[in-house]
């Protein structure tokens, strides 16, 4: 099953306009909300297709289960970090059914895209409703930006709620760091344009202090680039 609503992102800034009164050198101004709506239809995209199955809790509820949590990890990282298997353990001990999916950035082999990524998780939320299952889209870094475009643009009933750890990875609009992939950014598209957006290269993605060299095909870099979404301001 493809997710086949419109993503909708509203990224909400804050800037002041300020100007000096001329005696202490405070400011006075008035406050301006920028509101950026970012929006994508992932509708014509085929869903990711790990090759590994998702993994789980050490200790699954035995018993009925009325919720699970769909949680996807970090940047380069892994659903059997350690840290994140005591945490399913724990919820499963709280009652909760997890399942935790490898992503396509769970090594510096980047294999999919956003929307393939976004599909992927509708199809494991859709199999959950199947069984009567409310869900609750979670991840972490890179896998909570994820959750949090899933959630927005989630319009099945059973997505009771998102939660979202430390998201991370919005090259779109970190400005401060743009500068670091400009050129691969523009490579990429580059490629694209050139018909050869399919082909695996090395591109520069960001992390927390540094740029990372990562492998992937134009399209799916530019994909989690987020290069593609089409952004609307108003001013209010």
């Amino acid at each position: 099953m493809q997710f086949s609503k419109s993503i909708i992102v509203i990224i909400a800034f804050v800037l002041v306009n300020g100007c000096s009164n001329g005696s202490d050198g405070n400011t006075t101004g008035t406050t301006d909300e920028i509101v950026q709506a970012f929006s994508v239809d992932c509708s014509a995209s085929a869903a990711y297709a790990p090759i590994n199955k998702p993994v789980g809790p050490d200790n699954p509820v035995a018993g009925p289960v009325n919720t699970t949590i769909i949680f996807m990890h970090w940047k380069i990282g892994s659903p059997q970090a350690p840290e994140l298997i005591a945490m399913y353990n724990a919820l499963a001990d709280a009652g909760y059914d997890v399942i935790a999916p490898w992503m396509p950035w769970n090594t510096l082999d980047w294999t999919g895209d956003m929307c393939g990524a976004v599909n992927y998780i509708q199809e494991l939320a859709a199999k959950e409703a199947v069984k009567g299952n409310d869900v609750i889209i979670a991840g972490h870094g890179m896998g909570a930006t994820h959750a949090l475009i899933f959630g927005v643009a989630a319009a099945g009933s059973e997505v009771k709620g998102v939660v979202a750890i430390a998201p991370g990875h919005f090259p779109h609009l970190f400005t401060d760091r743009q500068a670091e992939i400009a050129t691969d950014i523009a490579d990429a598209e580059s490629l694209v344009a050139s018909g050869d957006g399919d082909v695996i290269n090395s591109f520069d993605t960001y992390d927390v202090n540094a740029p990372i060299q990562i492998s992937a095909t134009a399209s799916n870099y530019l994909s989690v680039s987020y290069t593609h979404l089409r952004a609307h301001e108003t001013v209010r």
